[in-house]
């Protein structure tokens, strides 16, 4: 998690516009972006009311490497009789917030993600990065969250400019039709976030299968290039991007899409 990408994801949760809404995080792991949202959240008067959701699984020592717990080790995990992450997580986000709510277990388990999971509120805020692919995507929120996130709400997705199939999936479907629209661009680093200009629904996003084999679909993909790039250059120009940053990120972000034209089976799943 860069500094950049914090202040990015605490202003996003200092802008959570709806009174009683909720912002849900899939894919927290031990909540370093987590913990920037909720001091955003908390700062804005909405403490308590982030959902983070994760196996929070630890596989050993080497799940650490990177962060500040690089020396817990087995032993640790042994005496504190609980083989996950969730007790770095804790001492990581609660320190900000002790009322952030932590879901453990497979999004794609209704029991885990339906919005009675979060009160059945709407949605102000949904993070995710524990889906890199579009099926993915599909299995993990097919339990009813994209029709909760309520219009003016963000969609932040993690990781957004590595993964062929999420940005052609968005860009054709939800940018397309203007169900979101381009607000960030993170430069080279995480999140991208589209704000919500119309109720979402996952039947929507499930459309992008039936573009890959619609005859328009180069049309189709070749449009959401164009797209991509506009969103671009104008978060070059409104977030003061160096040229190098723009450059370095249009070139990942078009060997993904074109790769996609060039192979529409690429980038199906």
């Amino acid at each position: 998690m860069t500094n950049v990408s914090c202040k990015f994801l605490f202003l996003a949760g200092l802008s959570m516009v709806g009174d009683e809404d909720v912002a849900i995080e899939f894919g927290s792991w031990v909540g370093h972006s987590s913990s920037c949202l909720a001091a955003g959240l908390l700062s804005g008067g909405a403490k308590g009311r982030l959902h983070c959701y994760d196996m929070f699984k630890w596989t050993g020592e080497s799940d650490l490497k990177g962060t500040h717990w690089s020396e817990w080790s087995a032993e640790d995990g042994r005496r504190m009789g609980i083989p996950t992450l969730l007790p770095i997580f804790v001492s990581i986000v609660h320190r900000v917030d002790p009322f952030v709510t932590p879901h453990i277990g497979n999004m794609a388990e209704k029991v885990i993600s339906s919005p009675e999971s979060w009160g059945d509120k709407n949605v102000g805020i949904f993070a995710i990065d524990s889906a890199k692919q579009w099926n993915q995507l599909i299995e993990q929120t097919q339990h009813g969250i994209w029709s909760k996130i309520a219009v003016g709400g963000l969609v932040l997705m993690m990781d957004f400019a590595k993964h062929a199939s999420q940005i052609c999936s968005f860009y054709t479907v939800f940018i397309r039709e203007g169900y979101l629209r381009n607000e960030y661009v993170a430069f080279t680093a995480s999140p991208w976030a589209f704000s919500v200009n119309k109720p979402l629904a996952l039947a929507q996003l499930r459309t992008y299968e039936a573009i890959l084999k619609s005859p328009e679909r180069y049309y189709i993909l070749s449009e959401a290039r164009r797209q991509v790039l506009i969103d671009i250059k104008t978060a070059s120009s409104v977030q003061r991007a160096s040229s190098a940053l723009t450059l370095e990120t249009t070139t990942l972000v078009l060997r993904h899409v074109d790769a996609c034209i060039k192979n529409v089976q690429s980038c199906a799943s």
